[in-house]
């Protein structure tokens, strides 16, 4: 399954193992400090980006590119439909 490799699905299923433990740790009278987990986490799965074992799919800013150049080439294509149509009248 290929969502067992993004960095998303990594990162997401690490902060809900941590929300776990802290919900555990009230029950037993521990506390873990949240901002180490996370640069623990973080850490962890640059390495795996870096080695390769999980990767890094678009990212919001190539999301918004990708969605703005199929905006473009819609407008492109209205606008030699205009031109065709003013062409046959």
């Amino acid at each position: 399954m290929k969502i067992f490799k993004t960095y998303g699905f990594w990162t997401a299923f690490a902060g809900a193992v941590v929300i776990l433990i802290n919900a555990l740790g009230d029950l037993f009278g521990f506390k873990i400090e949240s901002k180490l987990v996370e640069n623990v986490i973080m850490a962890v799965a640059g390495v795996l980006v870096a080695l390769g074992v999980v990767s890094m799919s678009g990212t919001k800013k190539e999301d918004a590119q990708e969605a703005e150049a199929e905006v473009e080439c819609e407008e492109d294509a209205k606008a030699t439909e205009t031109e065709q149509q003013k062409t046959e009248e």
